[in-house]
């Protein structure tokens, strides 16, 4: 018995111990983080690789961001495996490196040198007409792909996940409230239809 919850310690302590890692490579300034990615675009080039140096770059960026959150979804679906069944365990795993993911973006912003588009847009950069729809569009996208995955996982832990103990039950509530906060689904129609079709006139 102590064996096995020295094992299932042992997994949920890798998975803090990755994030940590993912934390320390996204607090790292822009010239250091590029010149990291640029090190790797020249020795593809050096390799024969073909295309230009902004599109290497580009691919390795993010073939780096894929892979260290899928090494993060595996060690999270290890993990909840001994206490959730299969399918369980796997929209877990899903939902919290997806819920990560949105985090680590978000300490990008205060990082110098890594500013994300959020920042663009208190600064008054002008991306054209359809730049909040298209803000408007991710958000709902975002809210729609949470609702799924927590009724997934609610769907696969029981009726156990109704009552307020439960942890599912609060990102329930959670996610649903995301389908109302601004902007909604019919303001993003709006939205477009007025971007698409120009403003109604009378």
């Amino acid at each position: 018995m102590t064996n096995r919850h020295d094992v299932k310690l042992w997994r949920y302590l890798l998975v803090v111990a990755w994030m940590l890692v993912i934390f320390r490579f996204s607090g790292e300034v822009g010239d250091a983080s590029g010149g990291r990615s640029d090190a790797i675009v020249r020795w593809l080039q050096d390799l024969g690789v073909p295309g230009s140096f902004d599109l290497l770059g580009l691919l390795v960026r993010k073939a780096a961001h894929a892979t260290v959150y899928a090494v993060l979804a595996v060690l999270t679906f290890l993990a909840l495996r001994g206490q959730l069944e299969r399918r369980g365990a796997l929209v877990g795993s899903l939902a919290i490196s997806a819920v990560y993911a949105v985090s680590d973006e978000v300490h990008q912003l205060f990082v110098p040198g890594r500013t994300g588009s959020a920042r663009d847009v208190e600064n008054g950069v002008d991306r054209g007409p359809i730049w909040m729809p298209q803000l408007s569009a991710v958000k709902n996208a975002a809210a729609e792909a949470s609702l799924r995955a927590v009724e997934q996982a609610v769907r696969a832990c029981g009726g156990s996940s109704y009552f307020n103990r439960s942890e599912l039950s609060r990102l329930y509530r959670d996610v649903v409230a995301g389908l109302f906060q601004p902007s909604d689904q019919e303001s993003l129609h709006s939205a477009w239809a007025n971007a698409m079709l120009g403003p109604v006139t009378d």
